[in-house]
């Protein structure tokens, strides 16, 4: 099969404006050390009481969340696929922080452990 065509085509198009987006990987870079920094200074232990317990459970949204709020600030680069109104914004930098997660958990726990994180393979 030569073609792609049918639904495909333009779902893979899309994917493909997505992923080569340089902005998209300075996102993820960006979110990804944003993050370590952050855990660095807050110092948080999983199990501790009040804020800092928080923080540590919730720490794999942090990325996910601050990218959707950097993409609703109008004027900031993105594929063309994912429009001019605010919401594409959000979506494609909150999928940076997604990808950021992902990255951080291939390096620390390695593919199979982190594919089982998201939902894959059991």
């Amino acid at each position: 099969m030569d073609t792609i065509t049918g639904a495909a085509a333009p779902a893979l198009a899309v994917l493909a404006q997505w992923l080569a987006h340089p902005v998209l990987w300075v996102c993820v870079l960006t979110l990804g050390l944003g993050g370590e920094v952050a855990k660095r200074l807050v110092g948080p232990t999983a199990g501790k009481r009040g804020w800092r317990g928080v923080y540590e459970v919730t720490m794999p949204l942090h990325p996910m969340a601050l990218g959707a709020l950097v993409g609703l600030v109008p004027g900031l680069p993105r594929p063309a696929a994912f429009g001019t109104e605010m919401a594409g914004g959000a979506l494609f930098y909150l999928s940076g922080g997604v990808l950021s997660v992902l990255a951080y958990d291939i390096a620390k726990r390695g593919v199979v452990a982190a594919v089982k994180r998201f939902g894959g393979v059991s």
